[in-house]
């Protein structure tokens, strides 16, 4: 029961690292002199990563430099990616799926769809670490001499793009430039759990099968996105195929109610001792309670098995 208790935890607390993520094969920049490529910045777009999502986004990859082209071989990638895990253990059992070349271009200060797309999805990504967004119909402005060459950034709005959008692209070294805007559609869709089949109220949560999926933001307002926020959860409504969970529709599972007789079960260095106690609270599966053992009449906190037995370690 210890090591079976411990492997649940360790399953749930890791959930966002046993998937692959898949790299991007190339990159296209601009805009700064310098920029700076973040890790989560040459993933593709996954769903299954989580919070995994928004540690990456600290983390550096490489600067490039205006108008220069890096291209890494596997060789050059896995080096690198060696380097960021050594100063970054969370990342250690991650595995990085590889392409054979990554290709990152700085086309400098010129515009073009392109380099205008991926600098709002970087903005907005810093805004909803693991959201893919989809980006069409944008319509660059007509721009004068006086702005070529010069360099640019995009200010992006502070909310998320759900259709219609205007950023506004800045040049801090024109003086009294016009006010410059890019418009198109785009939307954000988030990483969410869903149930993969029918579930009864009053399921056990954890026997249930969940898939991370890509949805509409404005469709998964208060939605769960990781997997620790459902472990040891019964459902509070019926939920349909497809259904996306909110804290709401779950509930601690009940294991015993204060009063009542439990299997107190003692684990170290390997021996497991059994007795009986009466519980002094009510048993929530995953979380501590407190009982009374019956033949030392001691009160003892221990955590609440599936089974419904306290273990204490």
């Amino acid at each position: 029961m210890k090591y079976l208790l411990a492997s649940l935890i360790f399953l749930f607390s890791v959930s966002s690292w046993a998937v692959n993520i898949n790299l991007k094969k190339s990159i296209v920049v601009g805009g700064q002199p310098t920029v700076h490529i973040k890790l989560n910045n040459i993933i593709e777009p996954n769903a299954n990563i989580g919070e995994l999502s928004e540690r990456m986004s600290d983390i550096k990859f490489i600067n490039i430099k205006k108008e220069e082209t890096i291209a890494m071989d596997r060789v050059a990638i896995v080096k690198r990616l060696r380097e960021i895990k050594k100063s970054h253990k969370v990342l250690s059992k991650v595995n990085f799926v590889i392409p054979s070349e990554l290709k990152i271009t700085h086309v400098g200060y010129n515009i073009n769809t392109r380099v205008i797309v991926e600098s709002l999805k970087r903005s907005w990504s810093g805004k909803c670490a693991g959201c893919k967004f989809v980006v069409d119909s944008v319509v660059l402005p007509e721009l004068s001499s006086e702005y070529k060459g010069e360099p640019w950034f995009v200010q992006a709005s502070s909310s998320l793009p759900k259709g219609r959008f205007s950023s506004q692209i800045i040049y801090p070294n024109v003086k009294n430039p016009a006010s410059i805007w890019v418009t198109g559609q785009a939307t954000t869709r988030k990483p969410v759990l869903v149930v993969t089949r029918n579930v009864q109220k009053g399921e056990f949560i954890n026997s249930v099968p969940l898939v991370s999926e890509f949805r509409s933001i404005e469709r998964t307002r208060g939605a769960i996105t990781t997997f620790d926020k459902v472990n040891n959860k019964v459902t509070n409504i019926y939920l349909m195929r497809g259904d996306i969970i909110k804290p709401a529709n779950l509930s601690d599972k009940i294991a015993f109610r204060r009063g009542e007789s439990v299997r107190l079960v003692y684990l170290e260095g390997g021996l497991k001792i059994v007795t009986t106690a009466i519980s002094d609270s009510v048993g929530k599966v995953g979380q501590s309670a407190w009982v009374k053992n019956l033949k030392s009449n001691k009160r003892i906190a221990g955590i609440v098995s599936e089974k419904g037995e306290v273990l204490v370690q």
